[in-house]
């Protein structure tokens, strides 16, 4: 994990994302896929636009987030897009390819 704090820390901004295909994990809210519009992490809230909750998914590769991050699904319970949605408790933000998103959107059910 301490591997993980030092690349992000490297980062200018996490607000780098801001406009650009991210997944979120909250604490409450679950998992989500979207364009990340704003970040408040002072109060750990995120706005996402054409959002979409990952109820349940198997990674086209690997077996995590960040996997499907990258890569993508093959399948699972994803919701379709909502236009925006403001989440809490969100605790990591992790940037995904526009590649990622498009399986995420092609497997909607």
């Amino acid at each position: 994990m301490v591997g993980f704090i030092k690349i992000i820390s490297k980062m200018e901004s996490i607000k780098e994302l801001i406009g650009k295909p991210v997944i979120i994990r909250g604490y409450y809210c679950g998992c989500w896929a979207g364009i990340l519009q704003d970040n408040q992490p002072e109060n750990k809230t995120v706005v996402l636009s054409n959002a979409h909750r990952l109820w349940s998914w198997k990674a086209k590769t690997g077996i995590c987030l960040s996997a499907i991050a990258l890569n993508g699904v093959k399948g699972g319970n994803i919701s379709a897009a909502v236009p925006i949605v403001q989440l809490g408790d969100c605790y990591e933000i992790i940037a995904a390819t526009k590649k990622a998103l498009q399986t995420i959107e092609d497997h909607v059910e």
